[in-house]
């Protein structure tokens, strides 16, 4: 399974928040399969800093995402 992605920035109240991407095609057209919450640009630089793990919750978008998942576990 391909598990390239992109980050991308989401601006909301004058903040930008991160996210992590994975995109394929469904039905013929691109859209977005899966997406991880990564944070503010602030929690990341202080992530880097402290050397800490990044923390992220996983959003998966869509049937393609469970036909994947059961497929990995052999259903």
């Amino acid at each position: 399974m391909d598990v390239a992605g992109t980050i991308v920035a989401k601006r909301k109240g004058g903040r930008r928040y991160f996210y992590w991407v994975r995109s394929a095609r469904v039905d013929g057209k691109p859209r977005i399969v899966e997406r991880l919450y990564l944070g503010t640009a602030e929690a990341l630089k202080q992530a880097v800093k402290s050397q800490e793990p990044i923390c992220a919750r996983r959003r998966a978008a869509g049937p393609l995402v469970l036909w994947q998942e059961a497929e990995r576990l052999g259903l």
